[in-house]
């Protein structure tokens, strides 16, 4: 299989393909995850991953394992409170942008030598690398990339669902099922829901409308002052 399966992107002189793809962007609880993969153009894994969504979870855990022991990884997490923050697409950016400058910097550091060509999944303006829409389908270190990211972000909230168990994180993995509608409605949010994402945002703006907060009453706080 060919380093890309695009032929207007002109491999020909690169020697690694460094691949970088994300996972989680628009769920409305837990991190987004991206990771960037490195590998060769003699790759052997190259003709047996794909996208990861293309995949089921048992296929992509032992695709991750052969990747992870052929290749080299980075994945790069973004907190809830981080996306509220900044914004979930600056985020993406900066997270594309680190992962593939870590799993660089560790390619060469084992002494690896050879042009690398960057190629990013989906329409991203990263700088010094390709986006190409649907390259985790179309690159296998965009899919390597992918299914690591997939497997690690999935058993992370895996992990999560044990600590918030109304949730249902094992299943939903914090995106907007029904279940997890639901439970947003009974529980309302708890600590990893993105509190700028929809529907989480107007979940807390109609408690603070049913609990609105009262101005303190001036002549409390005058006779307050006057008992210091």
């Amino acid at each position: 299989m060919p380093l890309t399966g695009n032929p207007e992107i002109d491999c020909s002189d690169a020697e690694y393909i460094v691949g970088s793809d994300e996972c989680g962007y628009g769920a409305w609880a837990g991190p987004l995850v991206v990771c960037a993969a490195i590998v060769s153009r003699e790759w052997p894994l190259a003709s047996e991953v794909t996208d990861s969504k293309k995949l089921n979870h048992k296929r992509r855990v032992a695709l991750s394992k052969k990747i992870l022991t052929g290749a080299l990884c980075n994945v790069i997490t973004v907190p809830s409170k981080e996306i509220d923050a900044k914004g979930v697409y600056p985020c993406l950016l900066e997270a594309h942008a680190r992962a593939i400058q870590k799993v660089i910097d560790r390619h060469r550091a084992l002494g690896c030598k050879g042009r690398e060509l960057v190629i990013v999944d989906g329409n991203l303006p990263i700088l010094g690398a390709i986006s190409l829409p649907k390259a985790d389908l179309l690159v296998p270190a965009v899919s390597a990339a992918s299914i690591v990211g997939k497997v690690y972000r999935d058993l992370h909230m895996e992990k999560l669902a044990l600590e918030y168990p109304q949730y249902g994180f094992e299943s939903s993995r914090g995106y907007g099922t029904k279940q997890h509608q639901e439970a947003l409605e009974k529980y309302g949010p708890c600590p990893i829901h993105r509190r700028s994402y929809q529907p989480i945002a107007s979940l807390i703006e109609a408690a603070q409308d049913q609990n609105p907060s009262e101005s303190p009453n001036l002549d409390d706080i005058l006779a307050h002052l006057g008992q210091e």
